[in-house]
């Protein structure tokens, strides 16, 4: 979600098994969806802006706070990354 809204991410991931995984990059990503009918692309932006909220007020019940960034792990197996072009 952070590629659509700049945002800081939601959430982190963690492999327990070698992983590959495909980096995209946001203007890449925001090339993309300028090709889309403007419908489909305000709705993503709908979609992912009623997630947050629901996410931080979650987040805010449980810490009393929302802070994204305390939910990453310092410790994973390496990704490989493979960058979208």
């Amino acid at each position: 979600m952070a590629l659509f809204d700049n945002r800081p991410r939601m959430a982190s991931v963690v492999a327990i098994t070698e992983v590959e995984a495909l980096e995209i990059p946001r203007d890449a990503l925001l090339r993309r969806l300028d090709g889309i009918d403007p419908v489909i692309r305000r709705l993503v932006y709908v979609l992912i802006w009623r997630v947050r909220a629901m996410a931080d007020e979650l987040m805010g019940r449980k810490q009393g706070q929302s802070n994204w960034g305390d939910w990453r792990k310092k410790e994973s197996t390496p990704i490989k990354k493979t960058t979208a072009k």
